[in-house]
């Protein structure tokens, strides 16, 4: 049997959220029947859609978010021990995957990132950066020479959206909310190399 720990939300956000707001449990994992894999998360993804979609569930609940994991068990033949997988299966160290079929719950293998980071399937490569791609280059379509602005410049998916720009050849104008977000957002892109 596995120990597992799991984040639960014990009251609604009011403002940020703040470590009150949670509870830590520790559980027993059952065994896992068939067609249910047992995952071992690797990266969690801690984005502000969390706190969007907060008053829409009843307290206490599990953390959603998506994840990155390692299948550790499997009595499903397309998860095999090993495969790396990408869920919304939350705050959580390990957890029993049984629904593969519900578009909000969704499962697959991690794709080959070509050497790149997996944490990226959580981030720039997962749900912001896609909303970024897609917004921008299919809703706006930008051409070179264009100014953009930005207005969530120092945000997850505002921050994407400007890179995609410059590579546009966009001339691009971000705001953040203060300053203190813009001297975060410089430090993250110069440890990360850009």
């Amino acid at each position: 049997m596995v120990k597992a720990r799991k984040y639960v939300v014990k009251k609604h956000f009011e403002g940020l959220p703040k470590p009150e707001d949670y509870e830590l449990v520790e559980y027993n994992l059952l065994p896992i029947k068939d067609g249910e894999i047992l995952v071992k998360s690797e990266w969690i993804s801690v984005d502000p859609y969390l706190q969007v979609h907060n008053p829409f569930h009843q307290a206490p609940y599990d953390q959603f978010s998506f994840q990155v994991g390692t299948v550790l068990e499997s009595k499903n033949p397309k998860f095999p021990v090993a495969t790396k997988v990408v869920s919304h299966k939350g705050w959580c160290d390990y957890g029993i995957i049984d629904k593969f079929d519900d578009p909000f719950e969704r499962v697959y293998e991690l794709p080959d990132l070509r050497g790149l980071p997996e944490e990226l399937a959580v981030g720039t490569l997962g749900m912001t950066g896609v909303t970024a791609y897609c917004g921008f280059l299919e809703i706006c379509v930008p051409k070179p020479g264009e100014t953009v602005v930005v207005t969530g410049a120092a945000g997850a998916v505002g921050s994407i959206v400007g890179q995609i720009a410059k590579i546009k050849g966009c001339n691009v104008i971000g705001f953040a909310g203060s300053d203190e977000k813009v001297v975060a957002r410089k430090r993250t892109r110069v440890r990360q190399g850009n």
